[in-house]
C-alpha cells in the first residue's frame, strides 16, 4: 500500500505515514481526524516540541500547540533517519513523564 505523507522534521529526519496506518489505525479509532492530516504534517515538520516517549524508548512525541491543545503524532524510530507514524490525535498537554528532546 502506498504512503499517505512523506514529511522531514526539523532535525532532518523523514517520517511516513503509510495508508494502512491513516486509515486502519488513526481514522478507525478517530475518523474525525480525516480533516486534520495537514495538521498532523505540520505536527511533524515544525512541533512545538519534540519528547521521548515514556513507555516506549524508540518512540518520540511530536506535539504542536493549536489554541487550547495539542496535536500528538506519534513516531517510531528505526536505526537510520527514518521514522514512521504510529497514531496521531488531539491532547490537551505533553505528559509529565515525557522529556524533552528538541524544543522550539
Amino acid at each position: 500500500m502506498p504512503d499517505k505523507f512523506t514529511i522531514a522534521d526539523p532535525n532532518g529526519k523523514v517520517v511516513t505515514c503509510s495508508e494502512e496506518q491513516w486509515n486502519d489505525h488513526i481514522l478507525a479509532n478517530r475518523p474525525w481526524m480525516s480533516s486534520y492530516e495537514k495538521r498532523v504534517q505540520k505536527t511533524i515538520e515544525d512541533p512545538t516540541a519534540i519528547l521521548q516517549d515514556a513507555a516506549h524508548p524508540d518512540r518520540n512525541n511530536y506535539y504542536r500547540r493549536y489554541k487550547s491543545n495539542y496535536m500528538k503524532v506519534v513516531v517510531e524510530n528505526d536505526n537510520t533517519n527514518s521514522a514512521k507514524v504510529i497514531t496521531a490525535f488531539v491532547a490537551n498537554s505533553p505528559k509529565s513523564s515525557e522529556s524533552i528532546i528538541w524544543k522550539k
